[in-house]
């Protein structure tokens, strides 16, 4: 195993490299499952049990675009330590006899570094896409300004007929796969998916990678993260049948069932189990204003 720095995103991570050559990305635990992140929708730092999280909701709404995550706890000092390349080793440090590390990133620095419990470290570890598989990354039509002045889609009521103006989605496939991404994103609280990748083949789905920024706050909904369904009103009819299907508490009832299978129903706190059942009557309430408004013929895809 070798365990490397990843230029990619500004949060800590560690690259890991398997046995067998098959990469993995390890994300460090930073707060409780108990914890509330106050702020915007893409306040505070990555949380490892959203990421795990994300993975199974993604599994029983059908999505399956997301890549296998799964939880760990490492020994930094025996599993990771004598592996790590020389910019990562560098980073290591003890502090009140627990193993730290603080990695090489944007906002990476010592006075910020993660820090085991002794030498263990939980944390999430996802799947590396092969290299060989050919991947695509483009800027979500409705990313978020991060700025004080607002993007175009949160002022232009009609950003939809924009969007749908351009090369890229004339055919609508790829904008019916935004519409289910954010009704995923809304689901979770994921308010930070500025840029989204697919496979360079022509039939490819938009892949749900990167999901951490998620579960901050249940007792927030974000309606703007819906902004591709209510400003196109257009949906898969697969999709909605799905949706209406875990209506009335079923959300979080089957994942909690799946979670329990994995021993990970301890991971999120159950007012996020809440939110999510809320968050789904939001989705289906935002259905049906756009049917009432373009009639449902209008609104689902088969």
């Amino acid at each position: 195993m070798f365990a490397d720095v990843t230029s990619k995103g500004t949060q800590l991570k560690i690259l890991l490299t398997l046995e067998g050559g098959q990469k993995a990305l390890f994300k460090p635990k930073w707060y409780e499952p108990s914890d509330i992140i106050e702020g915007n929708v893409y306040a505070g730092k990555d949380r490892h049990n959203g990421e795990i999280i994300s993975f199974h909701l993604a599994r029983l709404l059908g999505l399956n675009r997301v890549p296998i995550v799964t939880r760990r706890v490492l020994n930094l000092r025996k599993e990771i330590l004598p592996v790590s390349s020389d910019l990562l080793k560098d980073t290591f440090h003890v502090k009140d006899g627990n193993t730290c590390f603080y990695g090489v990133c944007i906002y990476c620095k010592k006075e910020d570094s993660i820090c085991g419990s002794g030498d263990m470290l939980e944390g999430s570890i996802s799947l590396w896409l092969p290299e060989n598989f050919s991947i695509k990354k483009a800027r979500h039509p409705w990313q978020r300004s991060y700025s004080e002045k607002p993007a175009s889609w949160e002022i232009n009521p009609d950003y939809c007929q924009v969007v749908k103006n351009s090369k890229f989605y004339q055919d609508e496939v790829r904008l019916l796969d935004l519409i289910e991404t954010s009704i995923f994103d809304f689901l979770i609280d994921n308010g930070d998916r500025h840029h989204y990748e697919f496979f360079s083949s022509k039939d490819s789905k938009v892949l749900l990678i990167d999901n951490a920024k998620s579960f901050g706050n249940p007792f927030l909904d974000h309606i703007d993260i819906l902004a591709p369904l209510y400003q196109c009103c257009r949906i898969r009819k697969e999709f909605l049948s799905v949706l209406v299907s875990l209506q009335n508490g079923a959300l979080s009832s089957w994942l909690i069932k799946l979670l329990r299978i994995h021993k990970l129903e301890n991971l999120l706190h159950s007012d996020h189990f809440e939110a999510l059942d809320r968050r789904l009557n939001k989705v289906l309430s935002t259905v049906m204003v756009c049917f009432e408004e373009f009639g449902s013929t209008s609104v689902i895809s088969d």
